[in-house]
């Protein structure tokens, strides 16, 4: 809108900050790259410069592991979000339930060797000792978690002709 550009004057607004804070998340829709738009991030640019706010970002925010962010959307459109507020201690911190499908933590290495151990080391479907996986009985896919009950031993092949179908073998 040429009412508002000014030519031969410096940036105003968020525009003259070398910086600019951005969101990045995964949703059903897929990933997202918003910007963050919260006075305080611009404050914190101006006041300590931008290798400060570089390392100091989240400690400014008060970001934690259960923090929630209150958003707001600009000018109706799925990319221009406004944080209004960082909210902590109004939700526990994420667990495998918060997790997208496909997404959720790791098998812990401990946990990987008493699957093992428990299925005598061979496929509890076809008895092999080659090329053995720890599996989801009940799949990830479908809410299936990393619980000692839910995993079991399979080999390659009847993990591979499993999927995601729910499996109750041994």
């Amino acid at each position: 809108m040429a009412l508002f550009d000014r030519q031969g004057e410096p940036p105003s607004g968020a525009r003259r900050f070398p910086l600019m804070p951005r969101l990045r998340f995964k949703d059903e829709l897929g990933w997202n790259d918003l910007m963050l738009r919260d006075w305080g991030t611009f404050e914190l640019q101006r006041k300590k410069g931008p290798d400060y706010f570089r390392a100091n970002l989240a400690d400014a925010l008060h970001l934690r592991p259960d923090s929630s962010l209150l958003v707001g959307n600009l000018n109706n459109q799925r990319t221009a979000w406004l944080v209004i507020s960082v909210l902590n201690g109004i939700r526990e911190a994420p667990t495998l339930f918060d997790a997208m499908p496909g997404e959720g933590p790791r098998i812990s290495d401990k946990v990987r060797q008493q699957v093992y151990e428990r299925d005598g080391w061979k496929c509890v479907v076809c008895g092999s000792a080659d090329s053995l996986t720890v599996d989801h009985r009940w799949p990830r896919s479908r809410g299936g978690g990393n619980a000692l009950e839910n995993l079991q031993t399979l080999c390659r092949s009847c993990n591979s002709s499993k999927n995601d179908k729910v499996n109750g073998a041994a």
